[in-house]
């Protein structure tokens, strides 16, 4: 019996696993010195395949969960930023109400405008309570709800 050539190994490899397992097991057991020159490689370049599998594997995992973080971060700063800017603009409108209401000549004492300084320095529950107590029938009922509902996300998103 005449030992299977180099060619005829790598044909087994890539198309008949199992022949070539029962040839390495015989040559290991029968003829070492074969086994060692020419079947042995085989499985020590799938280790080297493996190992680079391996580390290509860990790599893309890496990188995924770079992008992620980098997602997470860059959205992160977008809600901080809209929230700031959002909260500009409720002082802004703030301070117009407050310098039109006094052009208009409007009681500065009332609840309305209580309230209206308590939103500018961030006493949402000060002022919610102010607003809650504004009659149906007051100029300034509908302009109190919409504040209301102003206080319920600035309380949620506002920092202090």
């Amino acid at each position: 019996m005449s030992n299977p050539t180099k060619e005829e190994l790598k044909r087994d490899w890539a198309a008949n696993r199992e022949h070539f397992e029962a040839l390495a097991k015989f040559y290991y057991v029968n003829d070492r010195e074969y086994y060692d020159k020419y079947i042995a490689p085989f499985y020590e370049s799938q280790s080297i395949v493996s190992n680079v599998e391996t580390k290509n594997s860990r790599a893309s995992v890496l990188i995924v969960l770079s992008v992620i973080m980098a997602l997470i971060l860059g959205f992160s700063v977008l809600v901080y930023f809209l929230a700031a800017d959002f909260d500009k603009s409720i002082n802004q409108e703030l301070k117009e109400i407050v310098v039109d209401s006094m052009a208009k000549g409007k009681n500065l004492d009332s609840d309305y405008m209580k309230a209206m300084k308590y939103m500018s320095e961030k006493d949402y529950d000060r002022a919610e309570k102010l607003l809650k107590k504004i009659p149906e029938d007051s100029p300034d009922y509908k302009n109190a709800q919409q504040l209301l509902e102003s206080i319920k996300y600035l309380k949620q998103y506002d920092k202090k």
